[in-house]
């Protein structure tokens, strides 16, 4: 969900949204980088800023597929490890998914 402000700064700096169809249609080289920040807290609460209304985990890694045939390079920020072990595997979940679409498509 996006706020009144995010929009309106949106809009002012005329910064183009993408949907997954728009991320299929990349041809050029990408360098991604994925905020933790981005899933939703019920999916993963250990991050700095927990935003409501976030994406699913299926929703990153189908986006990582559409762009993974151009992808040069990739980072992951964000994640606040802390003593529930299921947020680090969610983490490292989504990271060795989204490598494995990288290396798939390059097959």
């Amino acid at each position: 969900m996006i706020s009144k402000t995010e929009t309106r700064f949106i809009k002012e700096n005329k910064i183009k949204t993408a949907s997954l169809n728009d991320l299929k249609k990349i041809k050029k080289k990408v360098y991604l980088s994925i905020d933790f920040d981005i899933l939703d807290p019920s999916v993963m609460p250990a991050v700095g800023n927990p935003e409501p209304d976030g994406l699913k985990f299926k929703e990153v890694v189908d986006a990582v597929k559409a762009l993974a045939k151009n992808i040069v390079a990739i980072d992951f920020v964000e994640f606040t490890p802390d003593k529930n072990y299921v947020n680090n595997i969610i983490a490292g979940k989504l990271i060795y998914s989204s490598l494995a679409e990288i290396i798939k498509s390059r097959m």
